[in-house]
């Protein structure tokens, strides 16, 4: 899930067209904190995604979105 919600922060950012230091500045966090969440090394918390939806104006719902898994070919 880490891996997932980082990817929807970063495709909404590259959407809105706002740099990670850009946002770090308007959440409030460093931007190194930022740069390790964006990479999934470390899982966003709760306060940290409601701030990024409310910045870019988007429900929460799209950055914890989790896509469902893929069936793999000859599952029951």
């Amino acid at each position: 899930m880490r891996e997932a919600v980082a990817l929807n922060v970063r495709a909404e950012l590259a959407k809105a067209r706002i740099s990670g230091t850009r946002m770090a500045a308007k959440i409030g966090i460093p931007r190194s904190t930022l740069g390790r969440r964006i990479a999934g090394e470390v899982s966003f918390d709760a306060e940290e995604i409601a701030a990024i939806a409310r910045v870019l104006q988007i429900s929460t719902d799209v950055l914890l979105a989790v896509p469902a898994p893929v069936p793999t070919v000859g599952a029951a």
